[in-house]
């Protein structure tokens, strides 16, 4: 009886047990926005992943679009265990009364952030819809 007891007390958990990758903090690196057919506009920039209840949100603040500084545009995405990142948001406030839709697609892999955001929005109130591509490829600082 002594022996069979002693067998499960040495009896652990596995730990192999995966930890739970958080995404959340800042990424800094190189942001390029190309609109319509024009050339790449590069930046350098900082964006943000917060923790929400569903997922996370991304933010991106204080940035310009042809001249147009953007004060927040907030996302919220979806991140998968293999670090693949998704989202989409409709009327997203971006300049006094101008909105976007915008979809964001990429990766996270090793605090490495390789992202496509996808903005179609006006630039100026009441024009016609601009297609705007967004890359970012930064770090987590």
């Amino acid at each position: 009886f002594t022996l069979i007891c002693s067998v499960f007390a040495f009896t652990a958990c596995s730990d192999d047990d995966e930890e739970k990758v958080n995404y959340a903090g800042t990424y800094s690196g190189q942001l390029e926005v190309t609109i319509g057919e024009n050339a790449p506009i590069p930046s350098e920039q900082s964006i943000t992943l917060a923790e929400i209840d569903n997922g996370y949100q991304l933010q991106l603040v204080n940035f310009a679009i042809a001249g147009i500084t953007v004060e927040k545009i907030e996302v919220p995405v979806s991140i998968t265990e293999t670090g693949a990142v998704s989202g989409s948001a409709t009327d997203v406030p971006v300049f006094l009364t101008v909105t976007a839709d915008v979809t964001i697609s990429g990766t996270i892999i090793d605090n490495a952030a390789n992202l496509t955001i996808n903005v179609s929005a006006p630039l100026t109130p009441g024009g016609e819809l601009t297609e705007m591509i967004v890359k970012f490829n930064g770090t987590k600082q």
